[in-house]
């Protein structure tokens, strides 16, 4: 047997006066499943058990825009987001129940310098906490600031935006001071003390020209928190360390244009990426890359004759 039912309440105001925009909004959600299993054990005997799932989460997020001058603005903002999920098996007892809850403030300034140049920049601060039957403590801080400059529109023959971010992650208590050991007793989990905060770097550069464009996206840290197993003797030990790390993306495409002719119309998207992240770990190099692509092509004629073609592909190694 198998059942579910779900409920959803939003909730959105709108405030506008003069050079203000104030806009507010709330959501509740709840998810219910139960379902029923049959086991068959060797003797034939069979065993009916009942699982009950619950999923809890509320959304509330609320921002103000103000206009400096007709070439500027500032923007600031509020969220807040809390997910619960408990699971019950019924015969047995058994329960498991996790938690995540997020609290954002956030500001950016923008400006237009000239009928072409436009720029922003910003900051974002984040409190994120995350509880479960394994885990004790999640609490972590993490601070970003970003900045932008534009040349250009986007449906422009030429567009060019640089946008670069950089963001810090502080170390959870969980992660410094973990202790004790898995329950098949082979691997035993310590905390790291000298665990340093991580700070990522993130350049993203597009341009467009006449339809076609390319995107090279770059994102690096020397210091990321990553998950880690050493050896010890006869044991294996789970700890977190700062490792250095590297993704990359390139995307090169012709972007979405329609060509129009005397009776029909020609709607065409191509483009083709390569990607790939490198991880430098105490003992080895991780390093994964991936191409792919994706064209698309609609013919369409005012005789309400339409054909379409789409292609995609990914490999990755």
């Amino acid at each position: 047997d198998f059942s579910t039912s779900e409920n959803i309440l939003s909730l959105f105001y709108q405030y506008q006066k003069e050079k203000w925009l104030i806009n507010a909004e709330a959501t509740f959600n709840r998810y219910d499943e139960k379902r029923d299993y049959m086991y068959s054990d060797s003797g034939g005997y069979s065993t009916k058990n009942r699982y009950e799932n619950t999923r809890n989460a509320y959304h509330f997020s609320a921002d103000a825009m103000k206009a400096l001058s007709e070439a500027s603005s500032l923007s600031f903002g509020f969220l807040s987001q809390y997910r619960k999920y408990e699971a019950e098996e019924l015969f047995s007892h058994a329960t498991d129940e996790s938690s995540f809850y997020r609290h954002r403030l956030y500001a950016n300034y923008s400006n237009r310098f000239s009928s072409k140049i436009a720029g922003s920049i910003g900051g974002v601060l984040e409190y994120l906490k995350t509880t479960s039957s394994e885990l004790e403590d999640g609490n972590q801080i993490v601070w970003s600031g970003n900045a932008s400059i534009r040349y250009g529109r986007y449906g422009d023959n030429f567009y060019a935006n640089l946008y670069y971010r950089s963001n810090t992650r502080y170390p959870t208590l969980y992660q410094m001071t973990a202790l004790g050991n898995s329950a098949d007793s082979l691997v035993y989990y310590t905390g790291n003390p000298d665990l340093r905060s991580e700070t990522t770097h993130r350049i993203d550069l597009s341009l467009r020209f006449h339809g076609f464009g390319i995107n090279p996206i770059i994102t690096y840290s020397s210091n990321t928190i990553a998950n880690v197993f050493k050896n010890r003797g006869n044991s294996i030990y789970n700890t977190y360390d700062n490792i250095e790390t590297l993704n990359y993306r390139l995307v090169f495409g012709y972007y979405p244009k329609t060509i129009k002719f005397k009776r029909s119309e020609l709607f065409v998207k191509a483009e083709v990426y390569h990607g790939g992240y490198v991880s430098y770990f105490p003992e080895e190099k991780l390093h994964v890359s991936y191409w792919g692509g994706e064209a698309q092509l609609v013919y369409s004629s005012d005789k309400h004759e339409s054909v379409k073609l789409d292609y995609r592909k990914l490999s990755t190694k």
